[in-house]
């Protein structure tokens, strides 16, 4: 008698591929029911072959070197295919953090050497050796501002709470650069400017009076009493998951320099840790980013980053398509999931979706360009009925879509829920009315994010960097100009640039479609970018449901579930948003989501890297006694402060 499972995964983000990816090589029947045209969630992207089959993407997307569960399953997918994954991906190994201080603006950047490993092999951690190559070779560098090109001060004379916010996200054509030179002069935009030729010194070079080095020293000063002080050696990072990061800074020592410093500022943005998009209400789980922080820095493998050399769609998700579909893995596009039913005993009984189009056959989502298969921007007309004007990302569209109703036992035997929380509340009443825990795990916090792809005419280079922390909305910068061959510009365009940011705006619901958001908006939008020379913009502002990020406030981990809803029989949840050690919104967080939940459905052991989320306590008696001295001696030579 065969023991396989009828799995129905809804949702086509890094979780539902992960969980279909682990649930077929144990033997299971896997169905993954997805809205729209394709794959990817958050990490979507498409080509718009209307514009130069230039990638258009959610946001800016890097993976982080100690993504080992995420590469592990791209290796995989590569290796499928008779692959290189290392020709679609590039280390980078600086990240800039800009400062505005008394001693006027600068540039710190942080180089790090690669320490010769490659993510996805399987370890934890890098060898002793190879921690303690990196940690001598890592420094950071300290620039002298350059004001002549345009690069990061984003909007810094625009209050927070003028922020717009009700759009849905779409492309804006590319400005008049000529009308408009004349605003390059005016205040702050995108400019930071870091000018013409590099002003790097490495830190033997620099002053020991000069105060941006001494801030650093302070810093590092202030994490090593906190970790003594609570114990996080012996007892895990856990201890602290339930206060704010600036908080346990001011509980030990630091003062509000360091607390709004660019290092703690940096951190904050990149992880959007803004309730409601107001960067005057940062929150972020103490326990959670000094887990990440260690990882990142101890646990990277051959670069800190490493970046697509292409979109996000085609590097990752287009090879995990189709290693899934040579696996089995059957995919329904244009199906929206509509309601979850409850059935007498307490499983999930019916699941209904609209059938957002009909289509002839099996629907080929993906399209050759110069012989890679690639995601396109809209779905491919011809192979699909109905009107070409409907958003097919929007919640509950097109209106009056026929339902399709799949029943427990007959078309699943279990249910993986592989969506956002924020999409899940309208189509999960009767999950709520049963359970609270349920109610309230659908609401937990989140903020909506922005995105802007600049492509620029002019030949001068911007800074050839990563950069974070800067002003709202904008939080993050990157040069993407090595993807432009990917592209079709016929020699147009010389650079391309990418930024994410948040926005304030939580009423997805206002009926506001993008092009009046972008109308109202537009001269805000021209100005930011201007400096840049922008020959096409694209801007995409993610208000849907469904498109959200998750927060990782130390109030509401408690809402974070495991895979399994215990109490209904047959229904699973994945994301980057559950329990997964991490407990913040990243590709790595998603993976681990996706295989708890294959898991936990098909049974098993394994442990995947990353999942105790540093909160193991240290078994030795011995050991845990000596941090509790040491601790109790730092913690009475401490003065609290405070960050608010």
């Amino acid at each position: 008698m065969s023991t396989a499972k009828r799995v129905a995964i809804v949702g086509g983000g890094m979780s539902a591929l992960a969980a279909a990816m682990d649930l077929r090589r144990a033997g299971h029947e896997v169905t993954v029911y997805q809205m729209g045209w394709r794959l990817g969630g958050k990490g979507a992207s498409g080509r718009n072959a209307a514009h130069g089959h230039r990638i258009e993407e959610h946001g800016l997307h890097l993976l982080a070197g100690y993504y080992e569960n995420a590469f592990e399953l791209i290796r995989e997918a590569y290796a499928d295919a008779g692959a290189d994954w290392r020709r679609a991906f590039r280390p980078r190994n600086t990240w800039t953090l800009p400062h505005r201080g008394d001693w006027g603006l600068s540039a710190w950047t942080f180089t790090a050497p690669s320490n010769g490993a490659s993510p996805g092999e399987g370890r934890e951690w890098p060898s002793p050796r190879q921690v303690l190559t990196q940690l001598r070779a890592t420094s950071p560098d300290v620039a002298a501002p350059r004001v002549d090109a345009g690069l990061c001060h984003l909007s810094a004379s625009k209050p927070a709470d003028s922020v717009p916010g009700s759009a849905w996200g779409r492309s804006i054509p590319g400005p008049d650069v000529r009308r408009r030179r004349r605003m390059q002069t005016r205040g702050p935009s995108f400019a930071l400017g870091f000018g013409r030729g590099p002003h790097f010194w490495p830190l033997e070079a620099v002053d020991p009076r000069d105060p941006r080095l001494g801030h650093i020293v302070r810093l590092a000063r202030v994490h090593l009493r906190g970790v003594l002080a609570d114990e996080l050696l012996t007892r895990g990072t856990g201890g602290v998951d339930d206060e704010d990061w600036r908080d346990w800074l001011a509980r030990h020592g630091a003062d509000r320099e360091l607390c709004d410093g660019p290092v703690v500022r940096g951190m904050y943005d990149v992880l959007f840790a803004w309730r409601d998009g107001d960067d005057r209400r940062p929150s972020l789980s103490a326990g959670r980013i000094l887990y990440a922080m260690t990882r990142f820095m101890l646990a990277s493998r051959g670069a800190l980053f490493w970046e697509m050399e292409g979109g996000m769609g085609d590097v990752v998700f287009a090879p995990l398509y189709a290693a899934l579909r040579r696996r089995g893995v059957r995919f329904v596009f244009f199906h929206q999931l509509d309601d979850v039913a409850l059935g007498p005993s307490g499983r999930v009984d019916r699941l209904r979706f609209r059938r957002q189009a009909e289509v002839s056959g099996e629907y080929q989502p993906l399209v050759d360009l110069d012989g890679v298969p690639v995601w396109p921007s809209e779905p491919d007309w011809a192979q699909i009925g109905g009107r070409r004007d409907v958003d097919f990302e929007a919640p509950g569209q097109p209106v009056g879509a026929p339902i399709v109703e799949l029943r427990d036992g007959v078309d699943f035997d279990d249910v993986l829920l592989a969506i956002p929380p924020g999409a899940m509340a309208k189509v999960t009443s009767s999950l709520a009315e049963a359970s609270p825990r349920f109610a309230a795990m659908v609401g937990m916090p989140t903020v909506r994010t922005l995105a802007a792809q600049v492509w620029s005419s002019r030949p001068e280079p911007w800074a050839d960097d990563v950069v974070c922390g800067l002003d709202a909305p904008w939080v993050a910068w990157a040069d993407m100009s090595h993807v432009l061959p990917k592209e079709r510009w016929a020699g147009r365009v010389q650079r391309l640039g990418y930024a994410c940011g948040v926005t304030g705006d939580d009423n997805p619901d206002a009926g506001a479609t993008f092009s009046d958001w972008a109308a109202r908006h537009r001269a805000w939008i021209d100005e930011d970018v201007d400096a840049l020379g922008p020959e096409r913009l694209y801007v995409r502002a993610n208000v849907h449901p469904g498109e959200a990020y998750v927060l990782s406030t130390p109030d509401t981990l408690w809402l974070r579930p495991e895979p399994w809803i215990t109490e209904f029989g047959n229904l699973y949840v994945a994301g980057d948003w559950i329990r997964t050690g991490y407990e913040i919104g990243t590709l790595e967080s998603a993976t681990i989501g996706g295989r708890k939940a294959a898991r936990a459905i098909a049974g098993g052991t394994r442990t995947f890297i990353g999942e105790g989320g540093g909160r193991e306590a240290v078994r030795s008696r011995v050991l845990r006694a000596v941090g509790a001295a040491v601790g109790r001696w730092v913690r009475g030579a401490t003065t609290p402060t405070t960050c608010r």
